[in-house]
C-alpha cells in the first residue's frame, strides 16, 4: 500500500485531495458554457464591467477557496496526527539543518499568515481597466488579462490554477504547525 503523507492529511480526511481541484474545476467549466447573466456576489463584482462570467469564476473560485480554507482548519483543529504522521514529521524534521528548520519558528507563522492574506485579497480586486496594446504590457497585465479579458474557459484554468496555489499555500502552512508542534526536542 502507498504511503500517504502527512502533507495532504487535513484534506484527505474529508476526501481526496484533487477531488477539491477536479470538481469546482469541473463545474465552472460547464456552467461557463452557457450564456447568463450574473451580477456577483462581492461588491467589487458588482461595481466592475467585466463579463458575467468572468464574474462568476471570480465569486465562484473564491467562495470555493474560503471553504476549503475553513475546512482545512477545522480539520486541524478537530483530527489530531495519526501517529504515522507524526513519525513521519519528526523523521522529516530531524533531517532539517537549521536555516531549513527556522521556518517552523515564529517568523515562519507570520510569513505564511501574511501571504495567505495578501494573496486571499487578489479575489476582492478586479482591474477591469482596458488592457494597453501587447507590447506595453506592464507587470500584472498578463495575469489581469487571463482573469478578466481572456476566453472563459481559459480564464477559469487561471482561476482554478490560482485556487490551488493558495490551497497549497495553506496545507504548507498547516504542515509548519504540525512541525511546530510535533518536533522532538
Amino acid at each position: 500500500m502507498k504511503k500517504k503523507s502527512a502533507f495532504l492529511y487535513y484534506l484527505d480526511v474529508t476526501a481526496p485531495f484533487y477531488y477539491f481541484y477536479l470538481i469546482p474545476t469541473a463545474i465552472a467549466l460547464v456552467i461557463v458554457s452557457f450564456d447568463f447573466s450574473f451580477n456577483g456576489l462581492f461588491p467589487n463584482t458588482i461595481s466592475s464591467s467585466i463579463s458575467s462570467q468572468h464574474k462568476f469564476l471570480n465569486d465562484y473560485f473564491a467562495i470555493c477557496n474560503f471553504f476549503v480554507i475553513g475546512l482545512i482548519v477545522i480539520n486541524y483543529l478537530r483530527y489530531p496526527l495519526p501517529a504515522t504522521h507524526v513519525k513521519q514529521i519528526r523523521q522529516h524534521y530531524a533531517k532539517l539543518n537549521k536555516n531549513q528548520q527556522s521556518i517552523n519558528g515564529w517568523l515562519g507563522i507570520v510569513f505564511f499568515c501574511f501571504t495567505l492574506s495578501l494573496i486571499n485579497l487578489n479575489w476582492f480586486f478586479i482591474n477591469d481597466e482596458p488592457l494597453p496594446p501587447y507590447k506595453e504590457w506592464r507587470k500584472g497585465d498578463t495575469l489581469t488579462y487571463l482573469n478578466s479579458f481572456a476566453h472563459p474557459y481559459i480564464s477559469a484554468i487561471a482561476f482554478s490554477l490560482q485556487y490551488v496555489l493558495i490551497i497549497v499555500i495553506t496545507l504548507i502552512f498547516m504542515n509548519v504547525l504540525d512541525n511546530r508542534k510535533y518536533r522532538s526536542n
